[in-house]
């Protein structure tokens, strides 16, 4: 699917170049087509269209329209003002909708979904079968501490805007890191040995980060 999602703007961005010569791709036009791009691909495969893909498009698509210089003047100095309306309407409706207080809820998929939006959270867990997290961190931490559990395997999906995310595994594992960070980073410090099973994270990174230990 996201192989074929690149081979598609791929494939737009040489059309344009073959009908306007006079169009060079830069990096400046690539870094938010891939935002766009993960965006989409993340919509297809979890078929959810959540905070953290809302964002990350918004990201991509304003900063894509920028570079492309399709309005007669900047718009950089809109982005924070869209970009805080944005999220505030994002908070507003899940709190409408999602009147319990909580800090974490069960995903469709059996991960436990924790969202740290202009919050920090921090938690133990002592479940014993934990199959993993879809994480996001927004202006805002998740800090989860599961050194008690014993599950064989676990995944994790986390993405971090201007925020971050640490995580303790219990010993005995395997670690299998996929990371993707713009002006930001995720470390492993996690030492290997994978007696007990294995723990797939995926992060996502923008100006922020995630430790995995």
């Amino acid at each position: 699917m996201l192989i074929g999602l690149l081979l598609l703007f791929a494939g737009v961005f040489l059309l344009i170049g073959t009908l306007n010569p006079d169009f060079g791709i830069s990096w400046d036009i690539i870094w938010p087509s891939f935002l766009i791009i993960f965006s989409f691909y993340q919509i297809l495969k979890n078929r959810i269209f959540d905070f953290a893909n809302m964002i990350v498009f918004y990201i991509g698509t304003f900063f894509l329209l920028e570079n492309l210089h399709i309005f007669h003047h900047s718009i950089v100095h809109l982005f924070f003002p869209i970009f805080l309306i944005l999220i505030g309407g994002l908070v507003v409706l899940d709190r409408l909708f999602n009147s319990k207080k909580r800090t974490y809820k069960k995903g469709k998929n059996g991960l436990v979904e924790y969202n740290g939006i202009f919050t920090e959270i921090h938690e133990k867990i002592y479940e014993k079968k934990y199959k993993g997290a879809q994480i996001t961190a927004i202006f805002g931490g998740v800090d989860l501490d599961l050194s008690e559990v014993e599950s064989k395997d676990m995944t994790f999906e986390i993405v971090t805007i201007f925020g971050n995310s640490n995580l303790v595994f219990p010993e005995g594992y395997e670690i299998e890191l996929h990371s993707f960070a713009l002006f930001g980073g995720n470390e492993n410090k996690y030492k290997n040995n994978g007696k007990k099973g294995k723990i797939v994270v995926n992060c996502t990174s923008i100006f922020g980060g995630v430790e995995v230990k």
